[in-house]
């Protein structure tokens, strides 16, 4: 899947809205090197003012990778409290998935652990299975 600047939509938009009468817009889109049916939908956009604004709503997207440590201890501290359902929706809504919740949490629980030389004496004395990190 190819995806094109925004600059180019807005071109593309504009020499298609602006070609001549023997032209078609099947033409313009093989001129271009887009699909025809994806020419269809940015000149849809650009007459209902949406065009620009699709690109800006897909920047501030970040995938899971982009989000930084603080960014995730909040999101695991925010779903601490909730149902698996709950939490699921919140994730939804900021552009995650449960699983990765739980591999961050995973994670700040095994630095914890190895940070906290305490933590690991006293787990090596009991015969408990102890945890800072409890809910899974």
């Amino acid at each position: 899947m190819s995806v094109f600047s925004q600059e180019f939509k807005v071109q593309s938009v504009e020499k298609a809205l602006s070609r001549r009468p023997e032209q078609s817009l099947k033409q313009i889109a093989v001129t271009l090197g887009v699909g025809y049916s994806t020419l269809q939908k940015w000149i849809r956009l650009a007459k209902k003012n949406q065009l620009e604004k699709t690109e800006s709503n897909m920047s501030k997207e970040k995938s899971p990778q982009d989000w930084n440590t603080v960014e995730r201890f909040e999101a695991i501290v925010h779903c601490h409290h909730l149902t698996d359902d709950q939490a699921s929706a919140y994730c939804r809504e900021q552009g995650i998935y449960l699983h990765h919740l739980n591999t961050w949490k995973a994670e700040f629980c095994q630095n914890l652990n190895q940070q906290n030389p305490y933590i690991n004496r006293r787990k090596q004395n009991s015969n408990k299975k102890t945890s800072v990190c409890i809910r899974s």
